[in-house]
């Protein structure tokens, strides 16, 4: 895939293990003005950053990824479209973001309760790895999580669907 040209909307899970990787910086370089989150994902975020070495510096990074806030209507819109699936406060809150755009836009997180709603939601092709991200913007992903890669995003979303129709 080329690199992607859209919003790039990121969970708590991919900036936290960019920033592990030492990639988190040079993510926002290459990306930049793409990538986006929601209030809460930005909170949690914030809380893992003051567990660092250089709490003030990550802070500082997130002025660089666009936050949006939601609604409670955005939230009580996605909770009727994905009943049953338990999705922490930044994943409700990236996917009652994401159902309200207009096309274009991808989002990066390796949870399985969202990408179990991206399948109920009819928008697992909106889903991208990290690894994948990272390749496009020809960073490294050496010592990335198997749960960022492609094969393993890959592999998840097709067990999920599969799971989705035998309902």
């Amino acid at each position: 895939m080329a690199k992607h040209r859209g919003p790039i909307l990121l969970d708590n899970n991919a900036i936290g293990d960019a920033v592990d990787l030492g990639v988190w910086n040079a993510l926002i370089g290459a990306y930049r003005g793409q990538l986006e989150t929601v209030r809460e994902v930005e909170r949690e975020a914030g809380t893992y950053f003051r567990e660092l070495s250089d709490p003030a510096t990550l802070m500082a990074s997130l002025k660089l990824v666009q936050v949006h806030d939601v609604t409670p209507q955005e939230r009580n819109n996605l909770a009727v479209r994905t009943q049953g699936i338990a999705l922490d406060p930044g994943e409700r809150d990236l996917w009652a973001n994401a159902l309200g755009r207009k096309p274009g836009w991808i989002l990066c997180g390796p949870d399985k309760a969202s990408m179990r709603a991206a399948v109920r939601l009819g928008l697992a092709e909106k889903l991208v790895s990290l690894e994948e991200l990272l390749q496009n913007a020809g960073l490294s992903t050496k010592g990335l999580p198997d749960n960022h890669t492609n094969k393993w995003l890959r592999r998840v979303v097709g067990e999920l669907i599969v799971e989705e129709i035998l309902k």
